[in-house]
């Protein structure tokens, strides 16, 4: 899955660019769950988790949210900032999931005159 991820104002300034590409990119928070599910001894421990090959994009589920949290492993300063998300053009709120191909940006509050 490849996304292309915008970054506004000062976002920009954060993160040192107006756009990336994020490649490969893949929710574990299906998988973790499923995990935790199983083994509900280890909810408390912090775990890594490697994905072969034979997970594919169907089997992990990208939502905003998740491209979110890579975003701020990546840019931990981005935290600090109030920022609206838009999806293809078009602000939510929404936790919506994600397609290859698709276009999100980081938009840091603004107003009209």
């Amino acid at each position: 899955m490849e996304v292309k991820v915008f970054f506004f104002g000062v976002l920009a300034e954060v993160t040192g660019t107006g756009f990336k590409h994020y490649r490969d990119v893949k929710s574990i928070s299906v998988l973790k769950l499923r995990i935790q599910d199983e083994f509900p001894e280890i909810v408390h421990y912090n775990f890594r988790i490697s994905l072969n090959n034979e997970i594919t994009d169907k089997d992990l589920l990208l939502k905003i949210s998740d491209l979110k949290l890579r975003i701020q492993d990546e840019f931990p300063e981005i935290v600090h900032y109030n920022f609206r998300i838009s999806l293809n053009n078009e602000i939510t709120d929404k936790d919506l999931l994600l397609k290859s191909g698709d276009e999100v940006a980081f938009m840091p509050p603004f107003a009209g005159g």
